[in-house]
């Protein structure tokens, strides 16, 4: 019979039990920190950020994380504080923990911040495509006896075959960073037609 009285009074009255469901204490997240990034390249500087702290977090230990304690501003939503700190050349690999305290409304929390440094990842070499651009002629003529001098960019190595000089393949020689040069005497007597095919191994061929 209460049960069915309070459900009756809460229809009459507009409020009921969802009233009596509003008496309840609020829940209250527990307070916490993080970092980004994480992991991180050690030398890069982190944004910390702290929850539910009624004051400023206070630095207890870094484990060397850090070169110089982080500086904490209030941010938002109350209860939110932020930092920036830059961390010193740690070990890649390793795990680092930095603990932290923060007052709240029962006492003072613990914060503990765990932390991954990573391996600084080389950036790919930019793709490269052999073309026609990358071979410089000394002429395009072909004659008999005539001489053809090649100019070539390539990142790895490079073969120059040809129907119509006197040496196939003709000697190549490395004239610098990615630069390849050679020299070609043609035939006195050459076929029809005379090609030469200049190929930058792994990167394709030109003729």
């Amino acid at each position: 019979m209460t049960l069915r009285r309070l459900a009756a009074v809460g229809a009459a009255t507009g409020m009921g039990l969802a009233t009596l469901a509003l008496t309840a204490g609020p829940a209250f997240a527990d307070p916490g920190i993080s970092a980004t990034p994480n992991p991180f390249v050690p030398g890069t500087t982190l944004t910390l950020t702290a929850t539910e702290c009624d004051e400023k977090p206070l630095n207890v230990s870094d484990d060397g994380l850090f070169a110089a304690p982080p500086a904490w501003a209030a941010a938002t939503p109350e209860g939110t504080w932020k930092a920036t700190a830059k961390t010193n050349k740690v070990a890649a690999g390793k795990t680092y923990v930095a603990k932290f305290t923060c007052k709240v409304e029962n006492g003072v929390a613990n914060l503990s911040l765990t932390v991954n440094p990573k391996k600084d990842e080389e950036p790919e070499p930019p793709k490269f495509d052999f073309g026609y651009d990358d071979v410089k002629l000394s002429t395009t003529r072909v004659v008999p006896n005539g001489t053809t001098t090649f100019a070539i960019r390539c990142p790895t190595s490079v073969t120059i075959t040809s129907n119509g000089y006197t040496k196939n393949p003709l000697p190549v020689k490395k004239d610098g960073e990615n630069a390849w040069t050679a020299k070609g005497t043609f035939k006195s007597s050459l076929p029809d037609p005379t090609v030469a095919t200049v190929t930058c191994k792994g990167h394709g061929s030109v003729k």
